[in-house]
Order: structure tokens, then C-alpha cells, then sequence
């Protein structure tokens, strides 16, 4: 039976469960809501319609380290909550802002290198401004998990941690067995492919994370879970859980032969290769041509490492 809580904050489902009550009872929310002005007193609005007041919330999952993710956790700190984050986003939850600021540093080098026209990139510089700071959570807030973390809830149900890496390293989901449930964050998307952005091996080196390689494999392991119900953290629930990982594997399996076909026939500028692939490319918004040309990016690197192991 299913035992937990929805509310939306902005477009951010958060789930609430109620904690056994030998783990100490009162609730575990799964996210922590977006970085936006009004979040937090909509949060406590959605709460209190629950019945639920904020003292009771004693756990946060947070999914990955997106600001429309851990927004809020900075504030529900003060709350003392404990957070649960995967370890491998420790730098992006410790930092906040000063973790963002490099990444996009680190992302406008790697575009530019690849071929992106100033035009649209110092737009989408210009757009990052706009961004609300994004507060750390503090050190003694955070408890860093990897997968098989359990948490006991009411009616001997027990919620475990998942690892999922792809969309960001330190992405997790949760898992109800009892219930064949899970809790996806941003890993698995109803009508949607989950992006997987460009992430580095640590905060100090320019060297790419393969995050397409990483989400690749976190979906077939997905696929061997006994899933009935995905609840993400943006949209709709999704019941066909499996056709959903099938399409994601089948696209980026037709996305690569695409543009193996184009380095093939020696256009190997990655941005050209962009325009190529997306045919609406220089219609697009500019954050959507970003995101465009970070997957392909993503793909020719993961292409580029076969071949050399081969």
C-alpha cells in the first residue's frame, strides 16, 4: 500500500514519507525543493494542507545537486534536518554558488573549444546571471550515502537508496520493494530524455566525467529492478516503466549512429555536427542550443573513448 505524501513546489514534485516510529518517527521528504523566491513559503503552504508541519520533517533526500533540488536546503537546515545526498555531488552541495560559478566556467571553455559561436554563448552566460545565489548546505547537515541505504517507514515498509549516475554523479533515487516504487528525481522523465550535462572528475581538473556512459549503464541496471510505479520529481507518474528505459537506450544507440555517420564523412567540427543533427538547431532558445551541443559533445567524447579501447 502506498503510504506517501505529494506536493509541488513550482514545477518540483517533493514525497514525504512517515518514519517508523522506532527509526524515530516524523517524516523523510524526498528533494528539497527549487532555489526561487517564493519556494519556501510555498513549501510551507503544501505542508500544512498535508496536515504535516515542518518540525515533523526529521530527513531529506536530495536526488542531485540541481538547484531545483537542493534550493531550499540551505534554509530547512536550520530545521535540524539531516540531508542524505550521493556522495559523489558532495562538492556541488558544499559549495553552492561557488560550485555553479566553476562549472559554468568550465562548461563556456569547453563549448567555445567545440565550436560554439560567441553569439550564442556569451547570451548564455548573460542568462546564468539571472540565477538566484544558491546556498550551501552546511557540513553538519549532510550525510553522504551510495546505493542499498535504508531508511524504515510506517507499515513495515523500507525506503532504499538506489545509486543512478548520469544526470549528474551523485544522482540517486529511492526504492520502495514492498511497493515496486520509485522515487526517480530527474533519472527517469515521463515524454522526456534526462540530460546528462557536463561534469568533471572533481572540482579541480578539467577533465570530463563520462556522464552519457554512466546513465547508459545506470538505466540497465534500472532494468533489472521490479518496478511497478516511477514517481520523478518534474511531471506525470509512469506505470510502463520499462518500455520508458528501452526508448532511452534505443535513442542514444540511434543518436550515436547519427553522428558516427557524420564524423564518418569528416565533419568532425562539433558544433556543425549540432547544427546538422537538430535540423531547427539556430531556432532554438539559446539555454536549448547549449543543452543540444553539450549532448553531442557528450556523445563524440564517449565515442572517442570506444575507439581508443578498441
Amino acid at each position: 500500500m502506498t503510504i506517501h505524501k505529494k506536493i509541488t513546489v513550482d514545477s518540483n514534485h517533493l514525497y514525504l514519507f512517515p518514519l517508523a516510529d522506532f527509526a524515530g518517527g516524523g517524516y523523510l521528504m524526498i528533494d528539497a525543493g527549487p532555489n526561487s523566491d517564493q519556494a519556501f513559503d510555498k513549501l510551507n503552504e503544501n505542508l500544512n494542507s498535508t496536515n504535516i508541519k515542518l518540525s515533523s520533517l526529521k530527513k531529506i533526500i536530495i536526488t542531485h545537486a540541481h538547484s531545483d533540488h537542493m534550493g531550499l536546503a540551505n534554509i530547512l537546515s536550520k530545521q535540524d534536518i539531516e540531508f542524505y545526498v550521493g556522495a559523489p555531488d558532495m562538492s556541488a552541495y558544499t559549495s553552492g554558488s561557488q560550485f555553479e560559478a566553476i562549472i559554468i566556467r568550465k562548461t563556456a571553455a569547453v563549448l567555445k573549444k567545440n565550436g560554439m559561436p560567441d553569439s550564442i554563448l556569451n547570451q548564455w552566460l548573460e542568462n546564468k546571471k539571472s540565477r538566484l545565489p544558491l546556498s550551501a548546505i552546511p557540513w553538519a547537515n549532510i550525510k553522504p550515502v551510495v546505493g542499498k541505504h535504508t531508511f524504515p517507514l510506517m507499515n513495515n515498509q523500507m525506503l532504499e537508496i538506489v545509486a543512478c549516475p548520469g544526470h549528474t554523479p551523485g544522482s540517486i533515487a529511492a526504492y520502495i520493494p514492498q511497493t515496486q516504487e520509485i522515487f526517480s528525481g530527474d533519472t527517469i522523465l515521463n515524454n522526456k530524455i534526462p540530460s546528462t550535462g557536463l561534469h568533471y572528475e572533481s572540482i579541480s581538473t578539467e577533465k570530463q566525467w563520462p556522464g552519457i556512459t554512466h546513465f547508459l549503464n545506470t538505466i540497465k541496471q534500472l532494468k533489472l529492478i521490479d518496478i511497478k510505479k516511477v514517481y520523478p520529481a518534474h511531471g506525470s507518474e509512469i506505470i510502463n516503466c520499462q518500455a520508458i528505459l528501452d526508448y532511452y537506450l534505443e535513442h542514444f544507440m540511434n543518436f550515436e549512429k547519427k553522428i558516427l555517420l557524420l564524423l564518418n564523412n569528416n565533419l568532425t567540427n562539433p558544433f556543425e555536427i549540432t547544427k546538422k543533427t537538430y535540423k531547427h538547431f539556430l531556432d532554438f532558445p539559446v539555454n536549448n542550443q547549449v543543452q543540444a551541443m553539450i549532448k553531442i559533445i557528450c556523445i563524440i567524447e564517449k565515442l572517442n573513448n570506444a575507439k581508443q579501447k578498441n
